[in-house]
This record gives structure tokens, sequence and C-alpha cells, in this order.
């Protein structure tokens, strides 16, 4: 008898508990419709990972807390847009399941279709392949649809713009008119990767309005490529050139 009072103390006291407890947050979802579909994503998704396009991303002011290895090693130019925090995924090719898991992300961005469904069993998951769009401009518009921040995509479009004109008034006052390049990515001692899209092509060619010579684009072309591995023998047929010196001396 003496253990009825205890055992009703802790019974209420459960009960009281349980109705002062909050229920588990619900995340809020949206459709967002896509080049591949529509998904459903975070209304306003806190913890994304980005495989690959991360350029995208920060474009719209979006921070990461996962990117790719590769970028956080090797690209330069994007790393001190990245937070300090943000951590590697694994490298181009080589992604880790495990460390995305461990990321706890509410969205994941990858360009690669085949890993789509992995990635679903972990978080909400939107395939982003730059081949889909003709520009940036579609593309960050898109990242801004799909992360629910079109306001920021608008306003970073309409920066670029102004940056990109001034930009390709100086370099046209600095080079030939007739003059042709050509992004060369050094593979190793044998072969070089010619580039359209990676690597520099975008601005180069979309943004700035140079000029590729008319055998690579041709060839790009036929082949339906955006990059094309050859051996060092043979890409001088296709490097970039034009009348410098007469156009130098104007």
């Amino acid at each position: 008898m003496k253990k009825r009072p205890i055992v009703f103390f802790m019974l209420c006291m459960s009960m009281l508990m349980a109705c002062s407890s909050e229920p588990d947050k619900v995340e809020e979802m949206r459709t967002v419709k896509t080049a591949t579909g529509e998904v459903s994503v975070p209304v306003n998704p806190e913890r994304i990972v980005v495989i690959w396009n991360v350029g995208d991303v920060l474009a719209v002011g979006a921070e990461p807390v996962g990117v790719s290895s590769t970028i956080l090693e090797y690209n330069e130019m994007l790393k001190p847009h990245i937070p300090k925090d943000a951590e590697g995924s694994g490298m181009e090719g080589q992604v880790s399941m495990e460390k995305v898991l461990e990321l706890e992300p509410d969205l994941i961005i990858t360009f690669n279709q085949e890993a789509v469904t992995d990635y679903e069993k972990i978080a909400p998951t939107v395939l982003f392949n730059v081949s889909n769009y003709n520009s940036m401009e579609e593309r960050v518009t898109e990242m801004g649809e799909i992360l629910n921040r079109l306001k920021e995509a608008k306003a970073f479009l309409n920066d670029m713009k102004n940056r990109v004109e001034t930009m390709r008034k100086k370099v046209l006052q600095a080079v030939p008119t007739d003059a042709t390049f050509t992004i060369i990515n050094s593979k190793d001692d044998k072969n070089a990767t010619l580039e359209i899209e990676d690597g520099g092509g975008e601005a180069l060619y979309n943004l700035l309005g140079l000029s590729m010579p008319e055998n690579l684009q041709k060839l790009l072309q036929d082949k339906d490529e955006t990059r094309l591995t050859m051996s060092w023998e043979t890409i001088n047929d296709y490097a970039g050139g034009g009348n410098r010196g007469k156009n130098h001396r104007n």
C-alpha cells in the first residue's frame, strides 16, 4: 500500500510531461517543376548538399553544408564564396553516401541521374544538369525556383549583367576582332581536354561573346559533346588564333 502514492505520482508526472511536450515539427514542403519533372522539396531548405553545381547555389544566396571535395580542393575561384564550415562529400565521381548522410541534409542537388534513387533515401533530391539549360540565366533562375529564392536570383542576374557588360567592353578593346579562343585543360603528358562549357567556356563564349575556332565548333557539334580529349600532337590544329599583330597596331 505504501508504494501506491509513489507509483501514482510518477504516473501523473509522465502524463504531464507528455502533454507539455511539443509534437515533432513537420517540415513544410512545396512542389517545384524542374527540367526533369515535379519534385517535392522543403519550402526553405537549410541544410543543402550540392554534389557539383555549387556556383548556381551560391548565386542565389544559399549556403550549402556539403559540396564536392574536388571543388573545395581545386576551385580557387569558388572557394572564397563557399561557407567555411561546409564539408566535402567526396571527390568527383567518388561521392561518399556515408558522408552525405552524416551531413543530415534536408535537400540534395546532384547532376548524376543514376544516383538520384540512392540520394532520395537520405533526403529530397533534385537532379540539376546544366545540359538542360541554354544559358546561365536559365540555370540561376531555375535554382532560385528550387530553393525558393527567385528574388535573390533576379538580383544576382541583374548585377551580373552590369558586370559582364563592363568586362565585355574591356575585353573587346584588348583583343583583335578576328581572334578566336580555345580553352585547353591539361590532362596529362599525352592528352589534353578542349572545353566549351566547363573550365571557363560559359564565361568566355556565352557571356563575353568571344569565338572559338570554326573547326573546333564543328567538331564539337558533329560529336554532340561539350568537351573533347585529344593528344597534344593534334591539339594545335584546334588552337585559337587571329591576326593579332595587325589588330594590336590599330
